[in-house]
């Protein structure tokens, strides 16, 4: 988390250098490569950034919000097409969320009476 504070506080070049010792700690995590891709990014390296945003997606490939970071970075390189396809894929994993009157009922047992709308999000 650090190195996306960083990152947030333009501090670009101390928020590389967390995200790498980040990925020396733990390979495996995916969001250490999408910050450094990031930070990449930012300091004009778009080829290397997307490295490390397509290595981020492929760790954690069903992360729709790295992928929307590679669909962006695909249409800053000029590959339209494949950022468009990239993006679509992002939308198709976020994940839903249960209508809030749905979480109400036990799964365990039908529920009981006439089915009415929700009246805290007026959707029925």
């Amino acid at each position: 988390m650090l190195g996306f504070a960083r990152l947030g506080q333009t501090q670009v070049k101390a928020a590389k250098g967390t995200f790498e010792r980040a990925i020396e700690l733990d390979p495996v995590d995916p969001l250490p490569r999408l910050g450094l891709g990031l930070a990449k990014i930012r300091l004009g390296d778009l080829a290397g950034g997307i490295e490390d945003i397509q290595i981020a997606t492929s760790l954690d490939p069903n992360q729709s919000l790295i992928r929307s970071y590679l669909g962006k970075a695909y249409y800053e390189e000029g590959r339209d097409a494949k950022a468009g396809i990239t993006l679509q894929e992002a939308m198709a994993r976020i994940r839903r969320i249960p209508h809030p009157g749905s979480m109400m009922r036990s799964s365990s047992r039908p529920p009981t009476g006439p089915s009415r709308p929700c009246t805290s999000c007026n959707v029925p």
